[in-house]
């Protein structure tokens, strides 16, 4: 899939501006939020789109360069039942920060998508205790 972000002229108008909120969700994300797999889950992540079937090899080649970039990204696995047959815990899904401060989930396919190590599990009732450093 592709998706294209563009801004109208108008969205610049007014003081509090569509412009303006995506530049202050987009800032404080950056500020508040660590890029690494024990941050608060953003609550600006609830403000997603879905990209389902996406390569597990793409879903890691986004996840590599959110880390070289130091760009804001949380991942979820599923619950620790729920093993490859490796026994390597199951990546769930993977929420990347897009400019403007929105977000982007992509599903991988396949079942033998591996979870980065520290990975905290999703948990399905979507009430769930979080570490956050």
């Amino acid at each position: 899939g592709q998706v294209q972000l563009w801004e109208r002229d108008d969205a610049k108008v007014g003081s509090y501006s569509p412009a303006w909120f995506e530049e202050y969700v987009e800032t404080t994300t950056l500020e508040n939020y660590t890029t690494s797999l024990t941050t608060c889950w953003n609550v600006w992540g609830d403000n997603h789109f879905t990209l389902n079937g996406v390569s597990k090899s793409y879903v890691y080649e986004v996840l590599a360069r959110y880390k070289e970039l130091n760009l804001p990204y949380k991942e979820f696995q599923i619950p620790i039942d729920a093993s490859n047959l490796d026994g390597e815990k199951v990546l769930f899904s993977s929420y990347f920060m897009l400019p403007g401060g929105r977000w982007i989930e992509l599903h991988a396919s396949g079942s033998d998508k591996r979870a980065t190590e520290g990975t905290e599990l999703w948990d399905r009732d979507y009430c769930f205790d979080q570490s956050c450093r």
